[in-house]
């Protein structure tokens, strides 16, 4: 099957939903996941800016950028806000590295690498 240009940029909204989920799922873990009431602030506000700023990034494209900073900020708070049992922190260590990778991903400069990649394959 040849890819075409309509079935990477169908791939490429699909990694923008990603982001959004892994932004709701951040929101949900500061209630299910045991947290300090200062980590679960931080985990469930820079979930819903992730959500948030991965659902309009669907139509403004350089809003990608911000999720990598949201990103940078979850995983500075993973370490620095250590009262968390570890499940806690892997998690939202997890998922700022997701975002942060599909964010760069997702950038103009990502979209433009990985179509320019793939075309040529």
């Amino acid at each position: 099957m040849e890819p075409t240009l309509r079935n990477w940029v169908r791939r490429l909204g699909t990694l923008r939903f990603l982001n959004v989920l892994l932004g709701v799922w951040l929101v949900l873990s500061a209630f299910i996941l045991p947290h300090t009431f200062d980590e679960a602030m931080v985990a469930w506000i820079l979930g819903a800016l992730i959500a948030l700023s991965s659902a309009t990034s669907f139509v403004a494209h350089e809003i990608s950028y911000i999720d990598a900073i949201f990103a940078v900020l979850l995983g500075a708070s993973a370490l620095v806000l250590s009262k968390a049992p570890a499940v806690t922190r892997i998690n939202e260590g997890g998922i700022a590295l997701a975002v942060l990778v599909l964010s760069i991903l997702l950038s103009r400069r990502g979209n433009a690498r990985f179509l320019h990649f793939h075309a040529g394959h």
